[in-house]
């Protein structure tokens, strides 16, 4: 009778993720979600599309000029990439890349085949459509963990996860990593709980196709495999047989991108060049030239920072993206890995401040830019509840005895910290907004018990 319910509400809750995926969808084909980062990722596939292989236009480097290129900011970004040859300053256009893994473009590729080169909005659409099988697997994960009024809850989240459904219906990888992340995650916690072999063979492999759209899937990897070590119900043998056999299958699936990365740059690396950008932008660029005129959010993150150290930072040469000329992108990357490291290691005391910082913007529930109240609202209102309780819910997945709990713990945290030791912001989290729903869902559950035990206990209590 229970399960009976909880399907019919779980029914009318996937209509509403439909119909809220349907509306943003006519939104995004009226021009009202900006196009971002989707032409790079565009131009890739439209190249591997006609045959010029995983490379970047040269025509990039100088977009035409439009409403939303004319900003001042855009203006001096491209006369930078411009004057160093290299688009975020090291992917070099016409030569082949390493900078970008080739999962996304190659989806991209694979719906122009189909649609026509260039169909942005066909992208958009499959994205949304693929959002919502991501909004069932969320559904399934809930209900291994929870029931009643908490699932309900946590579903109507799943639903209507407003970033969630935003970076659907933007050209980016986060929709396509969402349905990955989701897959393998449910893949791995139900061969931990079945202690079925096949399954975790196949949910190595699922890994081993997220980390082509995102190399986030490396963490969460090492996650599974420590999780098959320690697992019960095995010898210590079969279960070091198990992950040695789904380590083999994720290198297996990249074997491909690794030897393609050595055929470009001669090593052999399964990690993209970039790096060594996400290090900079996160570090060096705050101090440095190119953070003049940033944008709003940027400025209000990072603004007390710079003023703070302004005068006091040691080796600011070091905080200045180099003037390259014709070097390659690896060795660009080594370049400003390695000046980054640096410039990090004479400011001891800055790096801690940078990851807290990054934390806020990790895990803020509403944009530091310019947006609508309704965009703030709508994020206090969704994934501002469930941090209020994912807290506690990791905390008692942590603490429990069951393989599938202690997995879905662990990936929030090694996600976590691995993007925070990347220094990552918001957009790199949305894939994680699901398991942290269910574990706000168990905090929840668990207050909401404690809250009603305690209303029976004054009610039951004699007046004294």
């Amino acid at each position: 009778m229970v399960q009976d319910m909880e399907d019919r509400h779980l029914k009318i809750l996937l209509v509403l993720a439909l119909a809220a995926r349907i509306g943003v969808f006519l939104i995004a084909g009226r021009g009202g979600v900006l196009i971002g980062e989707g032409r790079v990722y565009s131009d890739l596939a439209v190249n591997i599309l006609e045959g010029r292989g995983f490379t970047l236009s040269p025509s990039m480097l100088y977009p035409d000029e439009d409403p939303e290129v004319t900003r001042l900011l855009y203006t001096r970004t491209f006369q930078f990439y411009q004057r160093v040859d290299g688009f975020y300053g090291v992917l070099r256009p016409g030569r082949p890349t390493i900078f970008i893994p080739p999962g996304y473009p190659m989806l991209m590729a694979a719906v122009y085949s189909i649609f026509g080169a260039g169909d942005l909005l066909a992208v958009r659409g499959l994205q949304l459509a693929a959002g919502l099988v991501t909004v069932m697997l969320g559904f399934i994960l809930a209900r291994r963990h929870l029931s009643g009024r908490p699932l309900a809850l946590v579903c109507l989240f799943m639903a209507l996860d407003p970033f969630e459904i935003y970076y659907e219906a933007i050209p980016a990888t986060q929709a396509a990593f969402s349905l990955l992340f989701m897959s393998a995650l449910l893949l791995s916690t139900s061969s931990l709980d079945r202690r079925s072999a096949p399954r975790a063979l196949l949910a190595s492999a699922v890994w081993g196709l997220a980390y082509y759209v995102r190399p986030a899937a490396l963490p969460v990897m090492a996650v599974f495999i420590l999780c098959i070590l320690a697992a019960p119900g095995r010898a210590m043998l079969r279960r070091a047989a198990l992950a040695g056999a789904c380590s083999a299958v994720f290198l297996a699936v990249l074997a491909p991108w690794a030897v393609y990365a050595h055929s470009v740059s001669g090593q052999w690396r399964i990690t993209p060049t970039q790096g060594g950008v996400n290090i900079w932008e996160a570090g060096g660029r705050i101090f440095s030239s190119h953070f003049e005129g940033e944008a709003r959010g940027a400025e209000s993150l990072y603004g007390p920072l710079r003023a703070e150290y302004s005068g006091s930072i040691r080796k600011p040469w070091l905080a200045e993206f180099p003037e390259f000329r014709d070097e390659p992108e690896w060795v660009r990357d080594s370049i400003l890995t390695e000046r980054s490291i640096e410039f990090l290691a004479a400011n001891p005391g800055l790096l801690p401040r940078l990851v807290l910082l990054r934390f806020t913007e990790f895990f803020k529930p509403f944009p530091f830019n310019e947006f609508p109240i309704h965009y703030m609202l709508a994020g206090l209102l969704t994934f501002g509840l469930v941090l209020l309780f994912a807290g506690a819910g990791l905390v008692l997945h942590l603490g429990a005895r069951q393989p599938a709990s202690l997995m879905l713990a662990l990936t929030v945290v090694a996600y976590t910290l691995a993007h925070l030791a990347s220094i990552s912001g918001t957009p790199h989290r949305v894939a994680l907004d699901f398991p942290l729903a269910v574990l706000a869902g168990t905090g929840f559950g668990v207050f909401r018990a404690r809250a009603g035990a305690a209303r029976r206990s004054s009610v039951a209590r004699p007046d004294s």
